[in-house]
């Protein structure tokens, strides 16, 4: 989740991102929103944890659209992890963001985490 530099080989609802990745710092995301749907967000890192956690946040002002996405990951044994996700979406353009985008939203979350999973075992079967 914080190799940013190769999304592209495994994240197909994020491809590129772009950070410095400190805590605090801009992250620039180019989303697959639809096959021919590509948008640019620029949110805040909020948290960063290798291995284990990463979130950020939207940038506009919080009455109008505050989201918060939170990714985690936590070991079940030493052969299993669990990854979780969530976002958040607060604000008085809320509603009209998940009447225009909840689906893709859903879809490009599931993928991320189908996509994710395929690059840890594909990673972890590699000698």
């Amino acid at each position: 989740m914080t190799d940013l530099e190769k999304y592209h080989e495994w994240n197909s609802f994020v491809p590129s991102m772009q950070s410095d990745f400190r805590v605090g710092s801009l992250l620039t995301m180019h989303v697959q929103m639809r096959e021919n749907l590509k948008t640019t967000s620029i949110e805040t890192i909020t948290a960063i944890e290798p291995e284990h956690l990463l979130s950020w946040e939207t940038r506009s002002s919080a009455w109008f659209l505050h989201g918060e996405r939170i990714q985690e990951l936590a070991p079940i044994d030493t052969d299993t992890t669990e990854y979780s996700t969530r976002e958040t979406f607060i604000g008085v353009f809320a509603p009209v963001l998940q009447l225009m985008y909840a689906r893709d939203l859903q879809r490009g979350f599931d993928a991320v985490a189908r996509d994710l999973k395929a690059r840890a075992e594909t990673t972890l079967a590699q000698p």
